[in-house]
């Protein structure tokens, strides 16, 4: 995915901050192939003829989905913007973000300075 592709889709602030981005740091936020998603759920959405506000949870496998991986749970408002004929995104907040570990983490005595 490129920049180009991505600033179709916004407006606003969120538009003026990927713009500020070099392409490096561009591609390194934007490189999703580590992360598989398992799950995008609407919680809400509230809307009228101009602006929509999305609440939304994804969950992925961080990395891969190999057994064993790390889950991470987020959730995020999205806030959508309609230009002419278009809808794009002004702003997304993340509300809370989540780890489920499948194996336990190990803590030795000593190793917590």
């Amino acid at each position: 995915i490129t920049k180009i592709e991505v600033e179709t889709y916004l407006t606003g602030d969120l538009l003026e901050n990927v713009n500020k981005l070099t392409e490096k740091e561009f591609q390194n936020y934007a490189e999703l192939n580590k992360h598989k998603l398992i799950d995008l759920e609407v919680l809400s959405e509230e809307c009228s003829d101009t602006e929509c506000v999305i609440t939304y949870d994804l969950l992925y496998h961080i990395n891969d989905d190999k057994v064993g991986t790390p889950k991470a749970g987020v959730k995020k408002i999205a806030y959508i913007l309609k230009e002419n004929e278009d809808w794009k995104i002004s702003r997304i907040e993340n509300l809370k973000t989540s780890f489920e570990f499948l194996d336990p983490l190990e803590v030795k005595a000593g190793t917590v300075p």
